[in-house]
C-alpha cells in the first residue's frame, strides 16, 4: 500500500508501513525519510544510515539493477525496499 503523502508511511498492517520514494530522491534519502517519519524523529537524530549499509553503493545498486529488492535492519526496524517503495516492519527477536 502506498500513501498519498510520500512523507507519511501507510500502514499496512499493526507492525508495516510503506512508502513510495519519489522519483527526485535516492533510494537511501527515501528510506531516512521513511524511518523518519515512523519514528517521528528528525532525520538528523537517527543513526547514521552508514551505520548499516554503504548508502552510495544500495543507490547506484537499486537504480541499475530493475526487479532487485533488498532488507536489511536500520534503527531497530527491518527495512525492505523493492523498486521505489520502502516497507519497514519491527524486528523479531527469535
Amino acid at each position: 500500500m502506498t500513501a498519498k503523502d510520500s512523507d507519511t508511511p501507510s500502514t499496512e498492517s499493526d507492525e508495516s508501513y510503506s512508502r513510495r520514494i519519489q522519483s527526485d530522491e535516492s533510494h537511501s534519502i527515501g528510506i531516512v525519510r521513511t524511518v523518519s517519519a515512523l519514528k517521528n524523529t528528525p532525520a538528523l537524530e537517527l543513526e547514521p544510515l552508514s551505520e548499516s549499509l554503504d548508502p552510495g553503493a544500495l543507490d547506484r545498486l537499486l537504480r541499475q539493477n530493475d526487479g532487485v529488492s533488498v532488507e536489511f535492519e536500520y534503527e531497530g526496524l527491518r527495512v525492505a525496499v523493492d523498486g521505489r517503495t520502502v516497507t519497514v516492519r519491527e524486528t523479531t527477536e527469535p
